[in-house]
């Protein structure tokens, strides 16, 4: 099933706002720019992207190499409402949910929206 433009941004903000909720802020946002609903966006698509590669890159900076399963998961996660990482040990679980934090809390602060994060854990991962 291929998903268009609209559907897509959709996944992204549903934690933030109904559909019918974007609708109206895609409307103004258009309206006051001049510019097409579509372009509208494809822009935001390209912002969010870009803030995803962002946190990614943040990680990579501190040293933190992300494997590829990782990126797909940061990107599933940002757009549903998580997913169950049932990897083994050492496999990067708690970076997985930290960077993808970092990107919700970023997609949030671009949106305007308050993000909060509840990170549930066992008490010897608290250090971490």
């Amino acid at each position: 099933m291929v998903l268009t433009d609209f559907q897509k941004l959709s996944l992204y903000t549903r934690n933030f706002y109904t559909t019918k909720q974007l609708e109206k802020c895609l409307d103004h946002t258009a309206k006051i720019s001049k510019k097409s609903k579509d372009y509208v966006i494809t822009y935001l698509l390209k912002i969010i992207s870009n803030v995803i590669e962002k946190c990614a890159e943040q990680a990579e900076r501190n040293g933190l190499k992300l494997k590829e399963v990782q990126h797909r998961l940061i990107d599933h996660m940002t757009k549903h409402r998580g997913a169950i990482a049932a990897f083994g040990v050492g496999v990067g679980k708690t970076l997985l949910g930290v960077v993808t934090a970092d990107c919700l809390l970023r997609i949030g602060r671009l949106i305007g929206k308050d993000v909060q994060v509840i990170v549930v854990t066992p008490t010897s991962l608290q250090e971490n």
